[in-house]
């Protein structure tokens, strides 16, 4: 005699509460939450369709001899709502295999096209593709956004900003910025930039119009290699310091290497500053 299989209460409610959503929910909205409807189904392969968002792309920007900025829009009517300084991961087929890399959004919510700017990376395959072989009007995927690398939820727009970037550290800094001056041109916006030679700047016309149009935008640049055009001139943790004249009235965004933000966080310990 086979024994009768107990399917626990709990299971039972669980699975009417799944049916119920999906009687009511559209196919499109269905295909983009596979871990809400497929729970209690392990049986079900969850593809790249169920977690992602095809995209075009509507621009490529070269922004040194190493990095592009990606300009694209999503596809089937789709549009993302995200907070300046959150990041997509991103996923292309190369071959008959599908990678995956995080990118910060480099756009600010209001602009038309989302935007993300690859730097490429040594044997990187990812970056590679997208920063020699991608083109407009080819098609990738999307995740959601997501991040906590945002801005304050309260007086957002009215507030002292430092901001610290190093390298491609740059791009989710440079979302926010124009997220806050596109709110209040007259936020107290300083930049302190650090890279290892001129060259390297991403965003260098972008952010020197900037910081013409916006008086309250201070762009300062740093450089860890003597050029020939720009003097060695090193970001420091003392010189950091010296641009935070009211810490209790400022914010301080970094977006650098571990070395330079774990200095950087040990100093404003020791100056007093609070981790929030």
């Amino acid at each position: 005699m086979k024994a009768s299989k107990q399917i626990p209460l709990r299971e039972r409610v669980q699975k009417q509460l799944i049916k119920r959503v999906r009687a009511r929910l559209p196919g499109a909205v269905l295909d983009r939450v596979p871990a809400l409807m497929a729970a209690d189904i392990p049986d079900e392969k969850v593809s790249l369709r169920d977690t992602s968002y095809p995209v075009q792309v509507t621009q490529i920007l070269k922004e040194t001899d190493k990095a592009v900025t990606i300009r694209f829009r999503p596809m089937e009517g789709y549009r993302l709502h995200y907070r300046a300084g959150q990041y997509v991961r991103v996923a292309v087929q190369l071959g008959s295999s599908i990678f995956r890399r995080c990118y910060s959004l480099t756009s600010s919510p209001e602009e038309s096209d989302m935007a993300i700017t690859v730097k490429k990376v040594f044997r990187g395959r990812v970056s590679q593709h997208l920063v020699r072989r991608l083109k407009e009007g080819d098609v990738f995927s999307i995740e959601d956004p997501q991040g906590d690398f945002v801005l304050p939820a309260n007086h957002t727009y009215d507030s002292r900003y430092v901001m610290i970037a190093a390298g491609s550290g740059i791009a989710p800094v440079f979302a926010l910025i124009k997220d806050i001056l596109a709110k209040n041109p007259d936020a107290d916006v300083l930049l302190l930039y650090s890279n290892r030679s001129n060259d390297e700047v991403i965003y260098r016309k972008a952010l020197d119009h900037m910081a013409k149009f916006y008086r309250s935008l201070s762009v300062e640049y740093f450089f860890t290699r003597q050029g020939s055009r720009r003097k060695k001139r090193k970001l420091t943790d003392e010189y950091v310091l010296q641009q935070i004249a009211d810490p209790s009235k400022a914010y301080i965004y970094i977006s650098a290497p571990t070395r330079l933000t774990n200095s950087l966080v040990d100093i404003f310990k020791q100056a007093g500053i609070d981790d929030e």
